[in-house]
C-alpha cells in the first residue's frame, strides 16, 4: 500500500483520494463571485410612463425583488424575481433574472396591460455584462415555448449594439452609463419592429428602459429607489 508523508504522519492513498474529491467538489460548488449591483433580498423600483403621440402619462410604479432560484429557478439555471405594482395590489408575476459573473439578463413582466402583454419581450430582455464595449454588437436568438401569447413557438433574431456612454440623473446624482440598443430583425412583417434602449451602470444597474413599439408608443422604466430587505 502507498502512503504519503504529511505533518502528523502517514496518510495512505486510500484515504487522501476521497479528501481530494471533496476538495474538488467544495472548489466547484462554491458559487462565482458576482461583481453585480442585483444582490438577493434587494428591490428595485420603477416609474413606468408612456408617450403616445405627444402626451406622457406616469401609469404605475412597479417593483421586482430579487429571490434564490428555488425549484423552478434551478431547472432553468436562473435566480427568481417577484414582480409587483403599486397601483394594482393584486398583480404579481414570478419572473427569471440571469446573474453570471459580470453579467446579467433580466426577465419583464408579462401580464400588465398597459405594456401591451408579450409586445413588451419582443425587442428582448434587457441585457448587459462586462465584455460590451462601445461598439460592440452581437446576434442572438429568442425562442419563445407556450404560454407568450403570439409569439408562442417563434425564434426571434435580435440584434444588440453598445452605442455610446451617456450622463442619467439618478436621485440627484449623475451617473456615466453604458448605452444599448436592441431590436428585432426577422417578422418585421408580421409585428414590426421593436426597440429597447437601456442606460446600465455598474453602481445601480439598470436605470433608464426605454421600449419604443412600431406604433410609436414608448414605455419608460425610471429607476426611483433600491431598497435592501434587513436580515
Amino acid at each position: 500500500m502507498r502512503y504519503f508523508k504529511s505533518l502528523n504522519g502517514t496518510i495512505s492513498i486510500f484515504g487522501i483520494v476521497p479528501f481530494l474529491i471533496m476538495l474538488f467538489t467544495f472548489i466547484s460548488c462554491k458559487p462565482k463571485s458576482q461583481n453585480l449591483p442585483y444582490k438577493i433580498g434587494k428591490t428595485f423600483y420603477f416609474e413606468v410612463s408612456i408617450i403616445d403621440k405627444v402626451n406622457r402619462v406616469i401609469v404605475d410604479t412597479i417593483f421586482f425583488e430579487i429571490k434564490n432560484k428555488g425549484v423552478l429557478g434551478r431547472m432553468l439555471g436562473m435566480n427568481m424575481v417577484d414582480w409587483k405594482s403599486k397601483i394594482n395590489h393584486l398583480y404579481g408575476e414570478e419572473r427569471g433574472i440571469n446573474l453570471d459573473e459580470n453579467q446579467v439578463e433580466i426577465q419583464m413582466p408579462l401580464k400588465l396591460n398597459y405594456l401591451n402583454f408579450e409586445d413588451i419581450v419582443i425587442a428582448g430582455y434587457p441585457k448587459f455584462s462586462d465584455i460590451m464595449k462601445i461598439g460592440w454588437t452581437s446576434e442572438s436568438d429568442h425562442s419563445f415555448l407556450k404560454g407568450y401569447g403570439k409569439l408562442s413557438g417563434k425564434k426571434l433574431k435580435l440584434f444588440s449594439k453598445v452605442l455610446d456612454s451617456s450622463s442619467y440623473f439618478y436621485k440627484h446624482e449623475e451617473l456615466i452609463c453604458k448605452v444599448t440598443e436592441i431590436k428585432n430583425v426577422n417578422y418585421i412583417d408580421e409585428l414590426g419592429c421593436f426597440y429597447l434602449k437601456s442606460y446600465y451602470h455598474k453602481l445601480y444597474g439598470f436605470v433608464l428602459l426605454q421600449y419604443i413599439y412600431p406604433s410609436n408608443k414608448t414605455i419608460t422604466f425610471r429607476l426611483i429607489d433600491i431598497q435592501k430587505k434587513e436580515p
